[in-house]
């Protein structure tokens, strides 16, 4: 019988008589339990062992004893591998997290960054866009819209031509172009006519060159109304050259005054002396003559007196309703007699307005010196002199630019000639007193800045409009009073 082992090639035996059958099955049996619990192992280790050679190991048995070596080693390689895999990966997917977070956040600040740029961009009133270099519109608030007459979207990728008059898109060119040459901002003021409702109004641009690592990429444009500004300007130096020449007018009306009391006083004595001369050489002819030409010539400068005490408001007033229509034609059927026949006068009188309340001497005043002035300004070629008397009640926007004068109707004189008209250096001084244009001995100076000084105490105005060769428009305003009077 032959016992093959497990890993070894030697073959053990046993023999038992021929025939012997339950001696052989009895063998088996205790070999097979001997085997099987082990105690074969124990004495095969103890006897055979030493005297048998070692057992050669099959190369499948090296591999399998490889991988139950190997396989163990590479699942826990491959488990190591996985954690830290998984670790990179968590760490990788915070970063990440974090910074997609604060790209959000980045992301959500620009957001309301631009929002609030371009909520301030459109609720500023100025008006604002951006170009290129070459003048090619890339933005634009809605303020600029209103002036184009189009929407954003329709002004991207076009130019001032394709909006405005030639000549205005090179003007607007001519200035981008000079803000670039300079390589900063630039200032120009520009009035500008609105597409959508057609107002009209002063703007004041800056436009800024944009540069990018010292390269031009456009022009920024900011436009502002000072309209209003400019107005309130022009009102402000109206009423600073007013009140200089109501100082200047004060001034020498108190130097005035007390002069023509004075003198006053001395042309009385000269003109009673003369009077008692006359009465007491009454067959002198040459006498007589000689003392009418001393007493005219006082008379004359009594008159002077007059007017310097009417330039400085010495004199007593005492204002009444007059009708203006009928001191007009009275008046001027008086001037018609004075004035050159080469001058035509024209009047235009409506006899339906209102009255004024002033004193007839001063009305009377007011319409001979101008009338008087108008003559002499057509003396040598002659001319036309209208004059036309209405009521009117002026806007709103007038009473703006004149808050002196009082809400009301008023009388309007004009006083229009064709003659040489006043130049525009003195057209400002022409109401200060003992200025004049006259030759020496021709006029005083006084005339106007009496009229000037009569229509302010009435509360009213007086404006004058010339051009030299185009002869001159005098307006004159008297507030109507019994108008004022029922309406309080």
């Amino acid at each position: 019988m032959t016992l093959k082992l497990a890993g070894f090639e030697q073959k053990f035996c046993f023999a038992v008589r021929k025939g012997n059958h339950e001696l052989q099955s009895r063998l088996n049996e205790g070999l097979t339990v001997v085997y099987l619990n082990g105690t074969y192992n124990t004495l095969y280790e103890k006897w055979f062992a030493p005297l048998l050679p070692e057992p050669s190991i099959s190369a499948g048995e090296v591999f399998k004893r490889l991988l139950v070596i190997l396989v163990p080693l590479l699942l826990i390689i491959a488990l190591l591998g996985i954690w830290s895999l998984k670790r990179l990966v968590a760490q990788r997917t915070r970063v990440l997290e974090q910074e997609i977070t604060e790209r959000k956040l980045a992301q959500e600040l620009l957001s309301k960054s631009e929002s609030h740029f371009r909520t301030l961009v459109k609720t500023i009133p100025d008006l604002i866009w951006l170009k290129d270099p070459d003048g090619v519109f890339l933005a634009c608030n809605p303020i600029f819209e209103n002036f184009i007459g189009s929407r954003e979207a329709d002004i991207i990728g076009k130019t001032d031509y394709d909006f405005v008059d030639r000549q205005l898109a090179d003007f607007f060119i001519k200035n981008d172009r000079r803000a670039m040459a300079a390589g900063k901002p630039t200032t120009n003021e520009e009035w500008l006519t609105f597409a959508n409702d057609g107002h009209r109004a002063l703007f004041e641009t800056i436009k800024t060159p944009l540069l990018d690592k010292g390269t031009i990429i456009g022009v920024l444009g900011i436009a502002r109304d000072i309209s209003e500004r400019k107005r309130a300007e022009e009102e402000r130096a109206r009423l600073e050259a007013q009140l200089l020449r109501a100082q200047k007018l004060e001034a020498i009306g108190v130097l005035a005054g007390g002069f023509a009391h004075d003198f006053n006083n001395i042309l009385s004595a000269i003109l009673g002396f003369t009077e008692l001369a006359k009465q007491s050489n009454p067959a002198d002819q040459q006498l007589q003559e000689d003392l009418n030409e001393i007493y005219t010539a006082g008379n004359r400068a009594k008159e002077l007196v007059q007017r310097i005490l009417a330039f400085s408001r010495q004199q007593k007033y005492s204002p009444v309703l007059l009708d203006v229509p009928e001191i007009v034609e009275e008046t001027l059927k008086l001037l018609r007699s004075t004035l050159p026949a080469s001058i035509d006068m024209q009047a235009t009188v409506d006899k339906d307005v209102g009255r004024i309340r002033a004193e007839p001497a001063q009305l009377n005043r007011i319409i001979m010196n101008l009338c008087t002035n108008a003559g002499q300004a057509m003396a040598d070629l002659g001319g036309i002199l209208s004059i036309k008397v209405s009521e009117t009640t002026p806007s709103d926007d007038f009473f703006t630019d004149h808050p002196n004068l009082a809400r009301s109707s008023y009388i309007k004189l004009v006083f229009h000639d064709t003659g040489t008209g006043i130049a525009p250096e003195i057209i400002g001084v022409v109401f200060d007193p003992y200025f004049t244009t006259k030759n020496y001995g021709d006029g005083t100076g006084l005339g106007l800045s009496v009229t000037y000084g009569i229509i302010q105490e009435m509360g009213g105005d007086i404006t004058i409009e010339s051009e030299p060769g185009k002869g001159s428009i005098v307006t004159v305003l008297l507030p109507v009073a019994d108008r004022q009077e029922s309406n309080s």
